[in-house]
């Protein structure tokens, strides 16, 4: 997911300045074009039925994978809306800066978007959606 959204943004003129490796903390991607900083929450969609950590290979999940990615797409909003701080970080312009999440293309994320895409236009977040192929659409 993030390198797909990572070379997208390279194509549409985007300086990648940061990018978060597994577990960092941090944002997943911070970029810049003409002055504006651009800072990207990553999510992938669960796994069904088992876990990416080899750690709790066999272990049965508790959560079905669309209450999974609700409980991801919330996490993901809440950490984009707290990072304010990046202006001053990486001191593009004192502007806002434009804030996004990119998801997979999935039904649960796509419910998610559309129960608040009301607040997402108000907080101007944008969403570019990921295709299984590595495909981006983004509007920003």
């Amino acid at each position: 997911m993030q390198k797909s959204v990572v070379e997208y943004l390279k194509t549409k003129g985007y300086e990648i300045r940061r990018t978060a490796g597994k577990k960092e903390k941090g944002p997943d991607i911070v970029a810049s074009k003409d002055g504006k900083l651009l800072v990207v929450e990553v999510k992938g969609y669960p796994l069904k039925d088992k876990y990416a950590n080899p750690k709790r290979a066999g272990e049965v999940k508790p959560t079905n994978t669309a209450l999974q990615a609700k409980h991801w797409f919330a996490e993901a909003l809440t950490t984009l809306l707290t990072r304010r701080e990046l202006v001053e970080t990486y001191a593009v312009d004192q502007s806002a800066p434009l804030l996004a999440l990119a998801l997979p293309v999935e039904k649960a994320y796509r419910d998610r978007v559309e129960a608040v895409e009301w607040a997402l236009k108000k907080l101007g977040v944008k969403v570019l959606w990921v295709f299984e192929d590595g495909q981006v659409t983004f509007e920003p």
